[in-house]
């Protein structure tokens, strides 16, 4: 399964097109996930226009079962909202 993930990962090559992106949008990444460093999920808030960025101080990989209560606030936040969230906030919630 790991192996499927990284062959689709190292052949996408199309950063460029998500400054396509006109819809709100939330990126949330977890501060302590080991198998997507947090640069990377900066990253992607940055490319995005307009996005907001959310980091989950005490969480890996997985927040929808590490902190379910942070990830609905954050996405509730963006969608509650004319647009998203002020680029690239950091927040230190965390389930």
């Amino acid at each position: 399964m790991l192996l499927h993930q990284l062959r689709a990962v190292s052949g996408w090559g199309h950063a460029e097109r998500l400054r396509e992106i006109e819809i709100p949008t939330v990126v949330v990444h977890g501060a302590q996930d080991r198998l997507v460093h947090v640069l990377n999920g900066r990253r992607l808030g940055e490319m995005i226009p307009n996005a907001a960025y959310v980091e989950l101080e005490d969480v890996g990989h997985l927040p929808p079962l590490e902190a379910p209560e942070a990830l609905l606030e954050a996405i509730a936040t963006v969608a509650g909202s004319d647009r998203a969230a002020p680029r690239n906030g950091r927040s230190a919630a965390a389930a």
